[in-house]
């Protein structure tokens, strides 16, 4: 199959975590045309009817139906109704829920459905999604993201982990709680160490080694256990929780870039500028800007 990678929305579409809008066709058709991306991907029925296609498999969804695409997963729809046809589509990325502040009980919530591979339930039938509100929840995402109020990227991370909760506990429901059962608090608890140490140290030259010795872990053991829960790779968590901390600065105070450089731990001002042009799409310089004058806010 031919398909294509579509990347994440530009930085100024709040922060690439996520959107929300209407896919509309009228007739048998196309709606979206095969792909992959970084993103979990829900798609709510609202009129007509649609075929999710992934892989080999194929999967109906009417009215009052929701199907979940995984990231990285090539997915196409088509709409099979002679009229109108729609489906409200929500895109978001593992990062839009899980962050180093974590808590223990939410870290043993979330991990077991973000780690990759992880088998999921495809399709939410209608007398589910009725149950548990779900189709309101989805239109009050649609509507905060449409009218980007004050506070709108608060409501709709508020409403994505209700969304996620109530998924995380119909799959605990359907595997008799075997997920939690595998979970291994101790890991859970020394990836929370892990993740509390490097908050506190990002600032300085810090090393994989040196995190690993804290958590009582040999170097490869520890990059092995790391991948696995945290979903990424040492380097890269530690770049993005340098870069979440440069925003702040950038956004609240008047350092200069290289001081902001220096003030979350990169080595030098050049590198500190590639990732973050790398992870947001624009300079350090520009952000800064886009966001005192509002420009990033639309």
């Amino acid at each position: 199959m031919t398909y294509y990678r579509e990347e994440r929305r530009p930085p100024e579409e709040i922060e690439n975590l996520f959107e929300c809008r209407i896919q509309e066709t009228v007739g048998l058709q196309t709606a979206a045309h095969a792909h992959i991306h970084e993103y979990y991907e829900a798609l709510y029925c609202l009129e007509g009817g649609f075929v999710l296609y992934t892989g080999d498999a194929s999967t109906a969804f009417s009215p009052g139906e929701m199907v979940l695409i995984d990231p990285n997963e090539v997915h196409h729809t088509r709409s099979t109704g002679k009229g109108c046809n729609r489906y409200l589509v929500l895109k978001f990325t593992p990062d839009a829920l899980l962050f180093a502040e974590h808590p223990l009980y939410e870290l043993q919530v979330m991990l077991p459905y973000l780690w990759s591979g992880a088998k999921h339930r495809r399709k939410f039938e209608k007398p589910l999604l009725e149950d548990g509100h779900i189709g309101e929840l989805l239109m009050d995402v649609l509507h905060e993201f449409e009218a980007r109020t004050l506070g709108y990227e608060m409501a709709v991370r508020a409403n994505l982990c209700r969304l996620f909760v109530w998924v995380a506990r119909l799959l605990d429901r359907e595997t008799g709680g075997e997920l939690l059962r595998r979970m291994d608090k101790a890991a859970l608890s020394t990836l929370q160490n892990a993740f509390s140490y490097i908050d506190q140290h990002y600032v300085h030259e810090l090393s994989m080694e040196e995190v690993a010795a804290h958590c009582g872990m040999k170097y490869s053991a520890f990059s092995r256990f790391f991948t696995r829960y945290a979903q990424k790779s040492f380097p890269e968590y530690l770049t993005e929780v340098r870069l979440k901390r440069a925003t702040i600065l950038l956004a609240t105070t008047a350092l200069s870039i290289t001081d902001v450089s220096m003030a979350v731990g990169f080595s030098t001002t050049s590198y500190f500028i590639q990732r973050f042009r790398a992870q947001h799409g624009v300079s350090p310089g520009r952000f800064r800007r886009g966001f005192l004058t509002g420009e990033t806010a639309q």
